[in-house]
């Protein structure tokens, strides 16, 4: 097995065991509802990892605090993205921006930044070798940033028009898992998005740290499991896909219940994707140095697991899993919201098929060639 060999089981390779981590996740939302808010949130999942996990203390610790701080930044990223566009600035700029300020603090180049991004956005370039080139220029930074963009939203599109892990799963644990008022309560706040930013992150943090509990128990099959012990997934893997999971569930919610519209609510998953791209591009930015060239060769375990298609199933068994814990209205909206969202991820995608050879042949164009 080469370094860059990632897991990719289908979905009927995830979905059996959707049972026994839908209980564990609604015990664990059950516990951080009724938890002391007096102690300390890093301290209160350190314990449960301990303690349902068999994770050593101080390993604990320092997995509770990465899933807390990268989910505490999504939610600050989200933020600025949602101002950022409000005041009529475009998402490609945004990101532009922030493929500038990863690079600073990291102290790569910005073309190499942007080219993990567009890898971790679902679209590898040819060689890491072409990473060299372009030049970082005005024109440049946004051609590149527009490439982020794109594979964005096709890929947000995409999942929802594959998804077959949500239904399955709402239908197999709306059946069985008995609703409990605390637990309800929480999940229905986060759901209509009730929940204050830092309160939102503390139960995603938590329902990232019960994921990984599952994957160590076994409960997501042994090949998961060979993964985590392999340190192919690390603890941004699970925060970015409960990121994704849980703010998509709450969206496709929002269309179910007649809040919002497909379109807006598509749109506004292609920002819950970006922001999530951003975060683990910092992430493992900060955690490969100088070795951008080796990340977008998938020479490095950990990135390739980012882009093996078992990541989103998960993620949409956690949102689920949330949806179903808010009770059956929120649990029949989701599902709803799914429907009325495909149709419309259908005609991205199409669309998409159709322009992609010009597209390419125009990026190609302002990038020198650079993603041919």
């Amino acid at each position: 097995m080469s370094d860059s060999t990632v897991i990719h089981p289908g979905v009927a390779d995830i979905l059996p065991p959707v049972q026994p981590m839908a209980e564990l996740l609604s015990a664990l939302v059950l516990d951080y509802a009724r938890r002391d808010g007096g102690l300390p949130l890093d301290g209160w999942l350190a314990d449960a990892l301990a303690r349902r996990a068999g994770v050593d203390r101080v390993a604990a610790l320092d997995t509770a605090r990465q899933l807390l701080s990268y989910l505490d930044d999504s939610q600050s990223l989200k933020q600025e993205l949602r101002q950022h566009l409000e005041h009529g600035k475009s998402r490609s700029s945004w990101i532009a921006r922030q493929v500038e300020q990863i690079a600073r603090d990291t102290q790569s180049a910005p073309v190499e930044v942007a080219a993990l991004g567009e890898l971790l956005a679902g679209k590898a370039p040819a060689s890491a070798e072409s990473a060299k080139s372009p030049a970082w220029n005005e024109m440049s930074r946004i051609a590149l940033a527009k490439g982020i963009e794109r594979q964005n939203l096709l890929q947000v599109a995409s999942d929802v028009v594959e998804d077959g892990a949500r239904d399955w799963a709402g239908q197999a644990a709306s059946g069985w898992l008995k609703e409990h008022p605390d637990s309800a309560r929480l999940a229905r706040q986060f759901i209509q998005g009730e929940l204050d930013p830092a309160s939102r992150a503390g139960l995603q943090a938590t329902l990232a740290a019960g994921t990984e509990i599952a994957t160590r128990q076994g409960l997501l099959g042994p090949e998961m499991k060979r993964a985590l012990d392999d340190g192919r997934l690390i603890p941004a893997w699970f925060a970015h896909h409960t990121f994704v999971g849980t703010e998509n569930a709450s969206l496709l919610h929002a269309v179910g219940s007649g809040q919002i519209d497909p379109t807006q609510a598509l749109d506004q998953m292609a920002d819950v994707a970006t922001v999530a791209v951003t975060r683990t591009l910092r992430e493992v930015c900060q955690r490969v140095g100088g070795r951008i060239g080796q990340a977008l060769a998938m020479k490095l375990p950990y990135v390739g697991a980012f882009l093996a298609p078992v990541g989103q199933k998960v993620g949409e068994l956690v949102g689920t899993a949330v949806g179903v814990v808010a009770g059956s209205v929120a649990g029949t909206a989701i599902r709803k919201g799914v429907e009325v969202v495909k149709k419309v991820a259908t005609t991205v995608v199409s669309g998409a098929i159709k322009v992609a050879k010009v597209a390419k042949s125009v990026f190609n164009t302002m990038t020198f060639g650079f993603f041919a």
